[in-house]
């Protein structure tokens, strides 16, 4: 179960996590994958995709595209349409490769800590709506479903307990915690050091 703080104005006693600081643990999330999504690119395509092939044909004959996309692109599609299929085709593989590794890396953390990196950060934590207590593996699967349509997060600033769509569908709940994981943390370390050095 999980430990909840507490504040007087929610009349269930809960701190809701609301829009913002939900939009900023998914930014965080996806600045934390990006990395992961340059190592995929590289394990997938090791001597380089298509589309840094063509371009680097392209540069060779228009070295003044390297700053114009739409034109470099348009160059592409008109005088490189083989090349151009195998861009389309490797970059929809990997949307879905991508899509499918970030629905792991969101599962995993939410099924085995109840918050990705992003929310622990942002002192945000998802829970059973009925139950408070942690997620089943399916709940997490339809949560991430439902927030690959883009449209989940803003049911949230509507409503009190800043609950999307997929929440309701889900049957989940995301909770604040002021205390957020990394001053818990911080205070234990600062409480080490005095007692280590005798300090008040």
């Amino acid at each position: 179960m999980f430990k909840l703080k507490t504040r007087k104005d929610d009349e269930d006693g809960i701190i809701y996590g609301d829009v913002t600081n939900r939009l900023f643990a998914w930014t965080i999330d996806l600045i934390l994958f990006y990395p992961i999504s340059l190592l995929l690119n590289i394990l997938v395509f090791p001597h380089g995709d298509q589309r840094s092939i063509t371009n680097a044909k392209v540069f060779k004959i228009h070295p003044e595209m390297r700053g114009d996309f739409f034109a470099r692109a348009k160059f592409i599609i008109n005088n490189y349409p083989a090349d151009y299929a195998i861009i389309v085709h490797q970059e929809n593989f990997m949307r879905l490769l991508l899509l499918a590794l970030l629905g792991v890396y969101v599962v995993f953390f939410t099924y085995r800590y109840g918050a990705t990196p992003g929310k622990m950060i942002m002192g945000l934590k998802v829970a059973d709506q009925t139950t408070r207590d942690k997620l089943t593996f399916s709940q997490c699967i339809i949560r991430y479903i439902s927030y690959l349509t883009g449209f989940s997060i803003i049911f949230a600033g509507m409503r009190h307990d800043k609950r999307t769509w997929g929440d309701f569908i889900a049957d989940t709940i995301v909770i604040y915690n002021p205390e957020r994981w990394y001053k818990r943390h911080a205070d234990k370390a600062k409480g080490r050091v005095r007692k280590f050095f005798n300090l008040p």
